[in-house]
């Protein structure tokens, strides 16, 4: 199985000098933007940041008196690392935000509707909420927009969405149906991120009950009710492989989750994380792990986190 390493040097001897030279130029006009931003990069492009990368390494390498040219072991070793950063460990930087399709749930029972509210004040709030989805459908396009071509605005979009889900959980509670059932869904997954302080991984393992948990409350009756379990994964990846603050993180995959479901009834939660800047360096901490949540919705009350938890364990 070919390596990223390899197929980098497969893309980059298809190139001519002048593809080069212009791929070069269009890298150069791409501004500097944040660690946990990204913007698509195709892997032609991808393929030259990687030789401009190595090229840099091989100078790193120099100065810290590394023979990269006779030593077997160090060969390649500055185009493999320049791969590793951009084609694995960061690919969620410059690749699209996966699309992710929410779907309906039918498997519930309508109760008696709360009648705390007046006909005038239900048909105001199902106004309002309708207003609301069409400004988050707009808001879903343009983040896949500029989640693209520019990570300051597609951030600004996730902000924005926050703001308006609440608003929307506020109206949709004046008429949406009572339902019977209890529902709720919880999905442990993998993180595999990068610390923006140090660029060294930091990870979930298989010790210590490692992982992060991914709840959430389906709006039932609604068609956005549920998400594909391997999306969880998907929405991860994106967000992780990139440089990160795990709290970042956190409120990332939470606000992207609530805006596909259209819910605040979200949480994400970091389990015992291992940071290996912490542990490989400083103060070499080997039993030091780290825990965070961002939480919203129905999970502000104790004993919905604490039901979440209880079905992983």
């Amino acid at each position: 199985m070919a390596t990223k390493q390899d197929q980098t040097k497969k893309i980059l001897k298809k190139l001519s000098k002048e593809e080069i030279g212009r791929i070069t130029l269009e890298l150069s006009k791409i501004p500097l933007f944040k660690a946990s931003e990204a913007v698509i990069l195709t892997e032609e492009h991808r393929a030259v940041m990687v030789k401009q990368i190595s090229e840099k390494y091989e100078e790193i390498f120099k100065l810290a008196k590394l023979d990269y040219i006779n030593d077997e072991n160090l060969k390649d070793t500055p185009m493999r690392v320049a791969s590793m950063y951009i084609n694995e460990l960061m690919i969620g930087r410059y690749s699209s935000a996966p699309r992710i399709e929410a779907f309906p749930a039918n498997y519930y029972n309508i109760i008696q509707q709360d009648m705390a509210y007046d006909n005038d004040d239900m048909l105001y709030a199902e106004k309002a909420a309708k207003d609301i989805h069409i400004k988050l459908d707009e808001i879903t396009e343009k983040f896949y927009k500029y989640s693209d071509i520019d990570p300051v605005i597609s951030n600004l979009l996730l902000k924005e969405a926050d703001k308006l889900l609440t608003e929307l959980m506020e109206h949709e509670e004046r008429f949406l149906p009572k339902v019977s059932n209890k529902s709720m869904v919880v999905k442990t997954v993998d993180v595999n991120s990068l610390c923006s302080h140090h660029f060294i991984p930091f990870v979930s393992t298989d010790e210590k009950d490692s992982r992060a948990v991914i709840a959430y409350v389906p709006r039932l009756g609604s068609d956005k009710a549920l998400l594909g379990i391997s999306k969880l994964q998907r929405i991860m990846d994106y967000f992780g492989r990139r440089p990160q603050l795990q709290e970042t993180l956190n409120w990332q995959i939470k606000t992207f989750i609530s805006l596909i479901l259209r819910s605040q009834n979200v949480m994400v939660s970091f389990h015992n994380i291992v940071h290996y800047c912490e542990k490989t360096r400083g103060v070499e901490s080997h039993c030091g792990t780290t825990s965070s949540s961002e939480y919203s919705g129905l999970y502000n009350k104790q004993e919905y986190r604490d039901l979440a938890f209880s079905l992983i364990k």
